[in-house]
């Protein structure tokens, strides 16, 4: 409908509706449409069709889930002054020596 009631968009044939992906975090639809006059810009056309789709959904009390990402942050000390020494591994339970390749070595709990 939302492609259907743009101007421009040609009636015959008519637009289309495909699921294109089962992505991470939902279904992925492409809109399909042939239209009248493509040197008049694509985009504009695809934002007001889109622009369409989403006061849709809104109507339609439907919400697109957005990625949400958990990050757990702790706290660690402050790095001690460089001696020129190797550092002794850590013998804690816990603790994991991590060397990274051009950097220093760290202790992370």
């Amino acid at each position: 409908e939302a492609a259907a009631a743009q101007g421009r968009v040609l009636k015959d044939p008519g637009p289309g509706v495909n699921l294109t992906n089962f992505g991470a975090d939902g279904l992925e639809f492409t809109v399909n449409y042939w239209m009248t006059d493509p040197e008049n810009g694509q985009q504009n056309l695809r934002s007001l069709i889109n622009l369409d789709i989403l006061k849709a959904l809104r109507a339609n009390n439907i919400e697109i889930p957005y990625p949400q990402r958990v990050i757990h942050a702790t706290s660690t000390p402050p790095p001690k002054e460089p001696t020129g020494e190797q550092a002794a591994p850590s013998s804690e339970p816990g603790d994991a020596n991590v060397t990274v390749p051009g950097a220093a070595a760290s202790i992370i709990k």
